[in-house]
């Protein structure tokens, strides 16, 4: 009988990445815990396959993790069944008290190594089992976290802490100290035993500012290191006083913030690393082939070097300085580059867009190769995002470079500029760009926006400075079959024409901030408009626009968004039957007045938002459930989202929603699997988790058949009960 099972080492290798834990995260020594996810647990790893039980249940039992009573007592339990499982553990990290399952825990672990204490015990907990356990084990690494001001103090807390300096005098292995105070009270009564034991030679702490603390307090031992844990900060280095005394400047570990910055941008730009040189200076690639051969090769290089993939994901993207020094190589590489360099442009100011107007003006066939165009114009210079690094200074032009004279390269925020001296600011730059870009891929703004359910919400849009209503119709007449995505602000115009529409053939995304009136006769409305868009996302509008829209066929649509109070019942009876996703202020949902889901039956996602916009109010209460639940059955809904923006601070509010999923019935929306709070930020902590609300609210719809998720869309997971059930 032949045996396919894969040996025992093999099968090691492959699971211990998967239940290995990294030293950095069991010692973080964050508010907010690393183990605090929802994710499934990796215990599960053990029950594929004997082989695998017999295998990984020495990597699991490695490093334990404990977070809760439930965990405790069943951990406990595993432990008394089979004494050889506490042989495994070798790191342990209590995040609470946990009772007398505790004593059991430590009693089965004699060889634990590293032993990490959380010091946020509440009175409610019980420390009783960890205090009496802790004489059992002698670790040779302590890591405590604690609050560094105003810590806890409580009976359960102080029972702990005692326990722990009696017990350091019996660690006689002790040697590495993770210390997360700057000095106080409760740390004296750990200076003391550990100096006395004279075995410590490695202490952590917090910041810079602890170093000369901890160098006094604990210079009694044979210290070889102390390691600051944040990154030190250049102004941290010239006003902390260890930098003058050369014995702790010996013992002193640490890293800076710009040698962090550093290791992330090669990491970010692995082309910046250095390359060892030829061994023959003389050495030309390719020379041996045609001129056009090499052209096409090198621009493909030149291609991924000036990062345009990463700049069309990212308008910002910060490996154009390196594109801007390639530009300046030699001729081949300056006309070459060109192209690439202006693929992707950023205006950052209105000058910025007078410098591109003229460098169109004097190389033409540049305006072709423009494929997004990102606006972040401000009013008046009110809103900027942006700060003085991210201009780079005017730039000599390199010897033997194709560009004049007189040319000095002049870049901003991602997008690159070359200018004449005696060149003069245009009227209206953009209307001058857009009228020549003829493969304009993205139209697009650059203020601050966080993405939700699909959709960018934006941080002060209404400073952005508008284009023109003409660059507007400019950019549909030049680029309208190829532009996808337009977002930019454009300026009101009094009874434009919405022609405009008829050229925007290609577009498949629109986020319309204007508030320009349009004329609503049908016979100048392109009733086949549009007929590629698939998103519509209203911030700011005419109402005149949204019977334009209604006019129209937009065969194409199936996500609309609107940000404000611009739903109309005429609008949604027009194109409600295409829609498959749809976020609608409530307000709009009660002013209409019909069910949404008569007006929508094909929604397979609906998002009601809270804000009054005509009162910039927020109204938490829950809906009315006869404003938005269908009287029929609404099959093809599976996605219900509440867009709340803040954490009910009222207890009553709190109340109401949960009476509200208390008597929520799903009967009329049979494919309903998930429910989205935006509110919700899942609790972290077994308090936390024991108080909440929405653990209740989640748990309940479990039971339904029903998933409650947070705002970022993570589903709850329930933990393990004292019980031992979930």
């Amino acid at each position: 009988m032949s045996d396919n099972s894969l040996p025992d080492e093999i099968i090691s290798e492959i699971l211990s990445p998967a239940l290995k834990v990294a030293d950095d995260v069991f010692s973080d020594t964050s508010r907010v815990s690393p183990f605090s996810n929802y994710s499934e647990s990796t215990s599960a790893y053990l029950l594929v396959c004997k082989s695998w039980l017999r295998v990984a249940t020495p990597l699991l039992y490695h490093v334990v993790v404990l977070r809760s009573k439930a965990q405790a007592k069943a951990l406990a339990g595993a432990l008394s069944m089979n004494n050889a499982l506490g042989q495994f553990i070798k790191k342990l990290r209590v995040e609470g008290g946990y009772g007398l399952p505790m004593h059991t825990i430590l009693q089965s672990a004699p060889h634990v190594s590293d032993l990490y204490l959380s010091f946020e015990i509440f009175s409610s907990d019980n420390t009783s089992g960890l205090c009496k356990g802790l004489q059992l084990i002698n670790p040779t690494r302590l890591i405590l976290q604690d609050k560094s001001y105003h810590p806890l103090k409580n009976k359960m807390l102080l029972k702990l802490v005692d326990a722990v300096a009696q017990a350091l005098p019996k660690w006689d292995r002790l040697s590495v100290f993770d210390c997360p105070y700057y000095g106080g009270e409760r740390v004296r009564s750990f200076v003391g035993p550990l100096v006395k034991a004279k075995r410590l030679h490695t202490i952590l702490i917090p910041t810079a500012r602890s170093a000369r603390w901890a160098y006094q307090s604990f210079k009694g031992c044979p210290l070889r290191a102390i390691k600051i844990k944040e990154p030190v900060a250049t102004w941290d280095l010239r006003s902390v006083d260890f930098v003058d005394d050369p014995t702790l400047k010996t013992l002193v570990r640490y890293t800076t913030r710009a040698s962090v910055s550093r290791t992330s941008a090669q990491e970010s730009y692995p082309g910046e690393l250095s390359i060892a040189p030829s061994l023959n200076p003389f050495f030309i690639p390719m020379s041996a082939t045609s001129k056009e051969v090499q052209d096409k090769v090198w621009s493909r290089v030149l291609y991924f070097a000036m990062s345009i993939p990463e700049r069309l994901e990212d308008p910002g993207w910060k490996g154009i300085i390196r594109g801007l020094r390639l530009l300046m190589v030699s001729k081949t590489f300056h006309k070459l580059c060109l192209p690439h360099y202006y693929t992707h442009v950023v205006l950052r100011d209105t000058p910025s867009a007078s410098k591109l107007v003229s460098v169109l003006s004097h190389h033409p066939s540049l305006a072709a190769d423009i494929r997004t165009i990102s606006v972040s114009l401000v009013s008046d210079g009110e809103y900027n995002f942006y700060s003085d690094d991210e201009m780079l200074a005017d730039t000599e032009t390199s010897e033997g470079s194709s560009a004049d004279a007189g040319e000095r390269s002049s870049w901003g925020s991602g997008a690159g500029t070359i200018l004449r001296a005696n060149d003069k600011p245009t009227a209206d730059p953009m209307l001058a760009i857009l009228s020549k870009t003829s493969g304009l891929l993205r139209l697009s703004t650059r203020l601050k926006g966080v993405t939700m359910d699909g959709f960018l919400y934006y941080d002060g849009y209404g400073l952005e400075e508008p284009i023109s209503w003409d660059a507007f119709v400019a950019a549909a007449e030049c680029s309208g079959t190829t532009l996808r995505e337009c977002s930019v602000r454009i300026a009101a115009q009094r009874r434009a024409s919405p022609a405009v529409f008829k050229d925007l053939t290609g577009l498949l995304t629109l986020v319309w901030k204007c508030n320009a009136s349009f004329l609503c006769d049908r016979a100048v409305i392109p009733v086949d408009g549009l007929p590629s868009l698939q998103e519509l996302q209203i911030l700011q509008t005419d109402e005149s626009f949204m019977t334009v829209l209604s006019l129209m066929k937009l065969t194409s649509l199936r996500r609309v968004n609107f940000s404000c109070d611009a739903a109309s019942e005429r609008f949604l009876r027009a194109h409600g039957a295409d829609l498959h996703e749809l976020d609608i202020p409530l307000s709009s949902v009660q002013d209409i007045g019909v069910c949404i889901f008569d007006l929508c039956p094909n929604l397979r996602s609906l998002a009601l938002s809270w804000k009054d916009y005509s009162t910039a109010i927020f109204d938490e209460a829950p809906p009315n459930k006869n404003e938005f639940l269908p009287r029929k059955s609404a099959t093809s809904l599976t996605n219900l989202k509440f867009l709340l923006p803040y954490h009910f601070r009222v207890k009553d509010t709190n109340t109401q929603w949960e009476r509200f999923f208390e008597t929520f019935s799903a009967k009329s929306l049979p494919s309903l699997s998930e429910i989205q709070l935006t509110c919700i930020d899942w609790p972290t902590t077994e308090r936390e988790i024991n108080k909440s609300c929405w653990v209740r609210i989640a748990e309940d719809l479990l039971k339904r058949n029903l998933i409650l998720t947070d705002k970022l869309g993570k589903k709850w997971r329930p933990r393990l009960k004292a019980n031992g059930r979930r």
